[in-house]
């Protein structure tokens, strides 16, 4: 399985990291603050899930409309992967162009 996170400036001048396939998010004073709350976030909450048998449960999309965020523009990258449960997953990063961060409501 491959991680999608997405992160977005916000104009207070704070950016929030989410994750596409957890609907979790963080803020943060900056882009790497926000990624790595995110990367830590991500790693408790399956742990916890899977320490409690929630296997089923544990993968719960963001709502759509963060997943339209996601166009042919953004910009994409492969981010270092978090070992979850003794188990490494790969991490893609994907962040709106300027262009896009100005319309984008976070």
């Amino acid at each position: 399985m491959t991680l999608t996170n997405t992160v977005c400036p916000r104009e207070d001048g704070k950016t929030v990291a989410r994750s596409l396939d957890f609907d979790l998010a963080t803020v943060g004073a900056n882009e790497n603050e926000a990624i790595r709350r995110l990367r830590i976030a991500i790693k408790e909450y399956v742990e916890f899930g899977l320490g409690k048998g929630w296997n089923d449960f544990i993968l719960f999309d963001a709502p759509d409309q963060y997943r339209h965020k996601l166009t042919p523009l953004s910009l994409v990258e492969f981010g270092a992967p978090i070992e979850i449960a003794n188990q490494e997953r790969a991490v893609i990063t994907v962040r709106p162009t300027h262009h896009e961060a100005q319309r984008v409501a976070v």
